[in-house]
């Protein structure tokens, strides 16, 4: 019997073995089986990863885009080029388009750089052209004019160093031409009269010169005028006072000479006249005191400039510092930098109103060196009476501001009052009550 089981244990033994080794051979083929997969799947996603980074690079090369998506194949071939895509770059960022028809160019801040294409006017759909912000050089191309139904060009901020063509005159329905901040070396075409729809030209920081043509006085829309920093001679044409709807003018730093015309006052829209650091001559205009809309004036570095200054409460800002305009004794009108009038002053800003110019003898010249210093004691008199109104003010203020805390003061210290009388109410009467039910139960139990 125990020769049997014997051979039975070790029949079993022998069993379990094979089994063993034939699960281990399985593993073994299902492990190469598994390793073969991994491998032709690694080699599949690889050629996959480099087929799409070819087609990408490829697209790349074809079709240029940078992080922000700016197409530079089509930047290349419509700002610079022959404007052979200029209906198959549509995009909703740069090139927009509608129907299919490019009607909107606006790539600012892009650091492009080059010449504008000679041909840029063929695209006669074209109503906004943006590319301000930018590094383009040279000059606004002839053809921009049979840009006929373009509403706002935007060129500012560039390198542009030619001249402003006047063929420019012939968008007709421009409204918005910014061309500040360039190079450019020119004259303002007389044709700018004839944009009717204008209603901001900003030309400011750049080197135009001559004067100011008649024909901007034409511009009827005209909001915002701006041909600061510039070396524009000449005079402030007449016609100016044509411009009822203008709001903001700006002539500072230029070389403008003569009188500030009277017919400025006609300007009923006006809120910001900058006319400083020129070489005007002759009387502020009284009537400017007319414009009730008129917030800021700055006629400052006029050395030759005389008059009065504007008498309107509602300035928000001015700038007299180095002319010869003074304020009367009385007058709450701005007054920045204005000295105070005196007898000498006013006889010769009557003198100018009459002559027109000053006639001097030899003594004043000689005594005009005295003039720094009268002048200097009289801005020092004119800080000291500002500085005393401005205390009597602050006085009144702090004298109200001590009223009203004082009163609330008051009212708070009532307030608790009543709280106090009201809370020792409440108590006395816990109390009474306490007292009553102590009795209550007192005699209860007597």
């Amino acid at each position: 019997m125990k020769i049997k089981n014997i051979l039975l244990l070790f029949s079993l033994f022998v069993s379990s073995n094979l089994i063993s080794k034939s699960y281990s051979r399985t593993f073994k083929i299902y492990d190469g089986l598994d390793e073969e997969i991994d491998d032709t799947i690694k080699n599949e996603i690889d050629d996959t990863v480099e087929n799409e980074i070819d087609d990408t690079v490829e697209n790349e090369i074809d079709d240029p885009i940078d992080s922000f998506g700016v197409n530079y194949k089509c930047v290349n071939d419509i700002i610079f080029g022959g404007q052979e895509l200029k209906n198959e770059c549509c995009d909703s960022l740069n090139f927009k388009c509608q129907n299919s028809t490019l009607t909107e160019i606006s790539i600012s801040n892009e650091k492009i750089s080059g010449e504008l294409s000679q041909t840029i006017g063929s695209i006669s759909s074209l109503e906004i052209l943006n590319l301000s912000l930018n590094q383009i050089t040279g000059g606004i191309p002839e053809s921009i004019g049979e840009l006929e139904n373009l509403k706002t060009l935007y060129l500012y901020d560039n390198a542009l160093n030619s001249t402003i063509p006047d063929t420019i005159g012939n968008l007709s329905q421009l409204e918005r031409l910014y061309l500040y901040n360039n190079k450019i070396s020119s004259e303002i075409p007389d044709t700018l009269g004839n944009l009717k729809e204008l209603t901001n030209l900003l030309l400011s920081d750049n080197i135009i010169y001559g004067n100011i043509p008649e024909s901007l006085g034409q511009l009827e829309s005209l909001r915002v005028l701006n041909l600061g920093n510039n070396i524009i001679s000449g005079t402030i044409p007449e016609s100016f006072s044509q411009l009822k709807n203008l709001k903001a003018l700006y002539l500072n730093n230029n070389v403008l000479t003569g009188s500030i015309p009277s017919s400025l006052s006609k300007m009923e829209a006006l809120e910001e006249l900058t006319l400083s650091k020129n070489n005007f001559t002759g009387v502020l205009p009284e009537s400017l005191s007319k414009l009730k809309n008129l917030q800021y004036i700055y006629v400052n570095d006029n050395p030759n400039l005389y008059g009065y200054v504007v008498e309107n409460e509602d300035l928000i800002d001015c700038d007299y510092r180095n002319t010869n305009i003074c304020y009367l004794r009385g007058s709450t009108a701005c007054r920045i930098g204005a000295i105070l009038c005196t007898d000498d002053l006013i006889n010769k800003v009557e003198e100018i109103q009459k002559n027109g110019k000053i006639e001097t003898t030899e003594e004043e010249e000689e005594t005009s060196t005295i003039s720094d210093e009268e002048t200097a004691n009289l801005d020092d008199e004119n800080t000291l009476e500002y500085e005393k109104d401005t205390y009597e003010q602050n006085l009144e203020k702090e004298i109200d501001d001590s009223f009203d805390n004082e009163l609330e003061v008051e009212i708070d210290d009532e307030s608790k009052l009543e709280q106090e009388i009201d809370d020792s109410s409440d108590n006395f009467s816990n109390e009474l009550e306490v007292e009553i039910d102590d009795e209550l139960d007192v005699n209860v139990d007597y």
